[in-house]
């Protein structure tokens, strides 16, 4: 009996332990990306060599920190060798969002077939929710860019339908369908959902009023004159800039 309580005794020591170890990193992790969040990346590169002693995990994490570092740095030939390595990395050894980082940072750069490597990635592990739309927002993006627009779809559907990055993302939808000449009834109906799912916000008053804007002015572009109307009507924004050509007409002097 007594080597069973000394067992139990040991396991719940070393149960302590490695709770331990898990909130020291989780803390070490947490400093590293207040640094890097807030640009101060001597800093957090400091904390990143200190991980590459540590675990393969960590020093997998740390591997693709560096990489979006540098890319801020506009140090890019020194994180294309970065991404070589990592590339290589599975997306368990290494935080989603770590891998999500990366992946806005790729977004920022235009490099989009990376943005959709590294988000990839970051859908192979547990992504935390607050960053979960703006993902799949950067995957729609990527997806368009890349002239994907049935998979770009596909994504879109999965998005919550009144959030604000599901709005950027119809609306990034809508400038790829502008750009190949479509104004069928699938643009309307992407169109009014664009501007009907939509918070109740100053954001989200400021991004209807511009998809009303391109959606007006492209339905003028094909002789779609009511629709125009119609949009144009409700867009604050053209109501400031003709307010400002009129005060440029009819200014002093």
């Amino acid at each position: 009996m007594k080597y069973i309580a000394l067992s139990l005794l040991f396991a719940v020591g070393l149960a302590h332990g490695n709770d331990r170890d898990v909130n020291i990193k989780r803390l070490e992790k947490g400093e590293y990306y207040y640094h890097y969040l807030n640009g101060d990346f001597p800093t957090a590169m400091n904390q990143l060599e200190q991980w590459r002693h540590s675990d393969e995990a960590l020093a997998g994490e740390a591997s693709i920190m560096e990489a979006a570092m540098l890319l801020s740095l506009g140090l890019h030939e020194s994180a294309q060798s970065s991404f070589e390595t990592i590339e290589q990395l599975t997306g368990n050894k290494a935080s989603s969002r770590s891998w999500f980082y990366l992946a806005r940072r790729y977004f920022e750069l235009g490099e989009y077939d990376r943005v959709l490597t590294t988000l990839d990635k970051a859908s192979g592990g547990n992504l935390a929710e607050k960053f979960i739309s703006e993902a799949l927002f950067m995957k729609v993006s990527a997806l368009l860019e890349t002239g994907f627009l049935k998979k770009a779809q596909l994504v879109l559907d999965t998005m919550p339908r009144d959030d604000i990055w599901t709005g950027y993302a119809r609306h990034n939808f809508i400038l790829a369908m502008m750009e190949g000449n479509t104004s069928g009834r699938g643009f309307e109906l992407l169109v009014e959902d664009a501007t009907f799912y939509i918070p109740n916000t100053q954001e989200g008053k400021d991004l209807k009023d511009r998809i009303n804007l391109i959606a007006g002015l492209h339905y003028l572009d094909n002789g779609k004159n009511r629709a125009a109307e119609k949009h144009l009507k409700k867009s604050a924004w053209l109501v400031l800039i003709l307010t400002r050509l009129c005060c440029n007409l009819v200014g002093p002097g």
